[in-house]
């Protein structure tokens, strides 16, 4: 896919670099080149010789003179060739310039990059060297948080927001049984379903619910037949059990 990219370079004017080179390429020119003055471009070498001239008193226009070298509607392999030869062109490979990789983000650290970057850690202890992992602690805290977690994740499974507050969290099960009862009328199916939304309960389908209050489901979590307390009166109606009896 084309798109358009620009090939920009920053000259060195101060300091020991004076005179080397930055090679870039982007599509996003004014983010990349805003990050290059803030020293937070993520260029190591670029980013830490320019923090230490701002530390001089150095402003970054005194230490970078900013060119845009060539302007390309390419494919980014394609750019990334071209970002290739202008980073060969102005020798801006370290150690005679401020790139690692003569271009080509997938490229390998130029020789002269890999042995600078191997001095620079000779002599300097790993961060993790002599520290004892503190187990102990760790596993006890690693407890409290475990016991948090299942309090708020029991509280979460046991209550339910309604309106402003907090209530017991029924099954939908009882929560069908507490609609029909309250109404002490028959309702449609739909009409619960529209009064458990209510409760912030938002099935889709009660049908195996509708069951299991009825005690009619023949699978896994039946209610017991003495705890039954609504029945299906057909046409997908729902009532308390006897209603029919004085209506």
């Amino acid at each position: 896919m084309k798109e358009t990219y620009l090939i920009y370079g920053y000259h060195c004017k101060v300091g020991k670099k004076a005179g080397q080179w930055k090679v870039g390429l982007t599509c996003q020119s004014d983010i990349r080149h805003k990050a290059h003055r803030k020293a937070t471009s993520g260029v190591r070498i670029f980013d830490n010789y320019l923090k230490a001239r701002f530390k001089e008193g150095y402003s970054f226009e005194e230490v970078f003179d900013y060119f845009e070298l060539a302007v390309l509607d390419n494919t980014l392999q394609e750019s990334e060739l071209w970002e290739r030869i202008y980073t060969d062109m102005f020798d801006a490979v370290m150690p005679n310039g401020f790139n690692l990789k003569a271009g080509n983000y997938k490229g390998k650290n130029s020789e002269e990059s890999v042995v600078l970057m191997g001095n620079k850690r000779k002599g300097k202890s790993p961060w993790n060297k002599g520290k004892k992992y503190k187990q102990n602690r760790d596993i006890e805290s690693r407890k409290k948080r475990s016991a948090r977690t299942r309090m708020f994740k029991s509280l979460a499974d046991s209550f339910h927001l309604f309106g402003d507050y907090w209530c017991p969290k029924l099954t939908s099960v009882q929560l069908i049984e507490k609609i029909v009862l309250e109404a002490g009328e028959p309702l449609h199916r739909k009409e619960i379903l529209v009064k458990m939304k209510d409760y912030g309960v938002n099935q889709k389908d009660i049908g195996g619910f509708l069951q299991r209050a009825t005690g009619v489901y023949h699978g896994r979590g039946n209610v017991p037949k003495e705890n039954i307390k609504i029945e299906n009166i057909g046409g997908g109606m729902y009532a308390p059990i006897g209603i029919q009896e004085f209506t």
